[in-house]
């Protein structure tokens, strides 16, 4: 689906795909249901801090290249580089811990189809268990090839100016 230029890029699903294809960097970030994940450098501390899943909070993912204080020298800031595979685990790990109420009871909000390795080549299906539609919304040159899998038309990703 492809909105006109001067709207953001938005896609509604009930069974998504998305396959991590790109190099991503701090100015990434996708946006499921209103719960904003955001590509930062330094992942490894600040995923750490956010241990408890808190949809309101906008939710870490890692770039491609890390970001990391050397523990010899504290000055000195270290590269490196992580597989797409790692940024569609940080995905999957964030969308598996969100949750909805439903008479007063916590109930997963997504489940996943495919295994193990597609995800570990940066791709992931899935779906809202309440059966609803989702809504999907990306930053400008998302590096994701996204799909509605009920009708396999590919996203755009991006917001477009």
């Amino acid at each position: 689906m492809v909105l006109g230029c001067h709207s953001q890029n938005k896609l509604s699903a009930e069974l998504l795909e998305i396959n991590f294809i790109g190099e991503f960097s701090s100015e990434h970030w996708i946006e499921i249901d209103g719960i904003r994940l955001i590509h930062q450098s330094n992942f490894e501390r600040d995923s750490l801090m956010l241990a408890p899943f808190f949809p309101e909070i906008d939710q870490p993912l890692p770039t491609t290249i890390q970001h990391f204080r050397s523990y010899t020298n504290h000055e000195a800031v270290n590269e490196r580089k992580i597989p797409k595979g790692r940024v569609a685990e940080s995905f999957f790990t964030r969308m598996s811990l969100a949750y909805r109420l439903e008479n007063g009871k916590r109930k997963r909000a997504y489940a996943f189809e495919g295994n193990v390795a597609e995800m570990s080549m940066g791709k992931l299906r899935f779906y809202r268990t309440d059966g609803r539609t989702m809504t999907i919304r990306t930053s400008k040159n998302y590096p994701a090839l996204i799909k509605n899998l009920n009708n396999r038309e590919p996203m755009a990703t991006g917001e477009r100016n």
